[in-house]
């Protein structure tokens, strides 16, 4: 038995071989309880882990690989958490580890869709969050950073310790304590911005309009070499005073 969701309807419908085995986030989901039993398998996790890490009940996960079909929601988690973990779903209830991996996110609900599995990737694989920017735009828009409201950067937050580098100051309000900033200029950035989480690193591409692409490469021998150099930079960057405008009144 297998169970097909689409992002677009909350309704159950029978799976179409069109979708079978992707792993794009903005396309229909397809999984079945044997490639959960087999993705556990092949990490070697148990019912415990794999409930733990994507943030759902072990009672939930027993149920699901005995038939029991859960809300969409949940098969979403468990698809995320496994994929991100580098599983790799395939054809005929396949699974397969995924050794090199690349996934673009883009279009209104591109940023979402990427944070969250970078949320998963990072409970999965821990360590710490890096972000190189090029300019204060392209963080403000690509991650909600607008308006006072820290949005995903903030739930990031809460997950694992955020280093950034930017170019420019920003808003010394938005800048709380969960956060560390440093200043260097972009030609020291790179060609794009981008985000080191996990086993991943991510290029941030703007497309124009406010709208950017997160073009996400789960390979974990090269998210350490991206760490390093982004560790180098750090050393070299200029450390950000903040003096908000609360403390001045």
């Amino acid at each position: 038995m297998s169970v097909y969701f689409n992002h677009k309807s909350n309704s159950v419908s029978k799976p179409s071989p069109l979708y079978h085995g992707t792993s794009q986030t903005d396309c229909a989901r397809y999984i079945s309880p044997t490639q959960v039993r087999a993705s556990r398998a092949i990490l070697d996790w148990s019912q415990d882990k794999l409930a733990d890490t994507a943030g759902i009940s072990r009672t939930t996960i027993h149920g699901f690989e005995l038939g029991f079909i859960p809300r969409q929601g949940t098969v979403e988690r468990i698809c995320s958490t496994l994929e991100n973990a580098g599983i790799e779903f395939t054809d005929a209830d396949g699974v397969k580890r995924r050794i090199h991996a690349f996934r673009c996110y883009q279009g209104n609900d591109g940023a979402e869709h990427f944070f969250e599995d970078a949320f998963h990737d990072v409970r999965v694989n821990g360590d710490e969050i890096f972000l190189a920017f090029r300019s204060t735009t392209e963080i403000t828009e690509s991650c909600f950073f607008r308006n006072g409201n820290l949005g995903l950067l903030d739930r990031a937050s809460k997950i694992a310790p955020i280093k950034c580098l930017v170019p420019e100051m920003l808003d010394p309000d938005l800048l709380g304590s969960s956060f560390q900033f440093r200043l260097l200029p972009p030609k020291n950035i790179g060609a794009a911005s981008y985000i080191v989480h996990g086993n991943c690193q991510t290029v941030v591409l703007d497309d124009g309009n406010g709208t950017y692409r997160y073009c996400s490469y789960n390979m974990p021998e090269l998210a350490v070499l991206h760490r390093q150099h982004f560790l180098a930079l750090w050393d070299t960057a200029q450390p950000v005073i903040v003096a908000s405008s609360k403390n001045k009144k």
